[in-house]
């Protein structure tokens, strides 16, 4: 009965995938692309990446992530939100210094790139 109900809110519900500079993010299938190419997050990666994804072009402040991602403040665990987005990026090939896909907004939160090409 609930595989049912759960295919059903699926079908009723708008497809869930975000497409940018060659970063593919299903929500609903939990598959991350690149290039054509499977990547691999961890099931916290995958959280993380499909918030940011719900809100791509967006600030998301470092609380919101912390709070929606870990149920946690920020000031009591933020450095695990620094490694977990260190970690990303080194996934999709994203330079810090020169990012295609994951934004830092200083002192702020973290932005992934809405915009395609």
């Amino acid at each position: 009965m609930k595989t049912a109900l759960r295919l059903s809110d699926r079908a009723q519900a708008p497809e869930m995938t975000f497409k940018t500079r060659g970063l593919n993010v299903d929500i609903w299938r939990r598959r991350v692309t690149l290039h054509g190419r499977d990547i691999k997050l961890t099931p916290l990666e995958f959280d993380l990446l499909a918030l940011l994804v719900r809100r791509a072009g967006q600030v998301v402040t470092q609380s919101e992530i912390m709070k929606e991602v870990w149920d946690e403040s920020p000031e009591k665990h933020g450095h695990y939100l620094r490694i977990y987005i260190q970690r990303l990026r080194e996934k999709l090939g994203d330079d810090p210094f020169n990012p295609q896909y994951l934004f830092t907004e200083p002192k702020i939160g973290y932005r992934l790139n809405a915009e395609g090409s």
